[in-house]
C-alpha cells in the first residue's frame, strides 16, 4: 500500500479487499503502533530474523499469520520497514483468498489480540510483570 506499490484490485472501481485491508491496518496501527504508520499490516512478502520470529510466536491459522505478526511486532515496538511490491493478477485468473471466511479470520485474530493486551494491562497493574 505504500507509494509506487501496486494492487491487483487497483483497476477495479470497487476495490473489497484492498479497502478491508486498509480498515485492519488503521485498527491496528491506532491500537498497538507507536512509530512510523505501517501501511499494510496484512502483505506476505517479509524478510524477520529467527530470533524475532521466535519473540513473536505466531501461532495464527493460515492468511492471518502475517496480520497477526504485524500486530506483535507492534506490541514488542519491534522496527518494521516497508517497500514497495507489486500484485498482479494471478497468471490462472483465480481471485485471492475467499472475502468473508478470510475477513472472519482476520477478525478473530484481532479480537484475540486486544483481549491478550487488555489482560497484559490487568496483570501489569495487579503488580506482576
Amino acid at each position: 500500500m505504500v507509494k509506487e506499490a501496486h494492487n491487483e484490485e487497483d483497476e477495479k472501481i470497487f476495490r473489497w479487499r484492498k479497502w478491508a485491508n486498509l480498515a485492519f491496518t488503521l485498527i491496528v496501527n491506532v491500537l498497538w503502533n507507536r512509530g512510523l504508520f505501517i501501511t499494510d499490516t496484512i502483505n506476505g512478502f517479509r524478510a524477520i530474523t529467527r530470533k524475532t520470529w521466535d519473540e513473536i510466536k505466531l501461532d495464527g491459522p493460515g492468511y492471518t499469520v502475517e496480520f497477526q505478526g504485524s500486530i506483535r511486532a507492534f506490541k514488542r515496538k519491534i522496527k518494521m520497514i516497508e517497500f514497495s511490491t507489486y500484485e498482479g493478477h494471478r497468471f490462472d485468473g483465480r481471485v485471492g483468498s475467499p472475502a468473508i471466511s478470510t475477513g472472519v479470520s482476520f477478525l478473530m485474530i484481532l479480537l484475540k489480540e486486544i483481549i491478550a493486551s487488555i489482560k497484559r494491562v490487568e496483570y501489569c497493574k495487579a503488580g506482576k510483570s
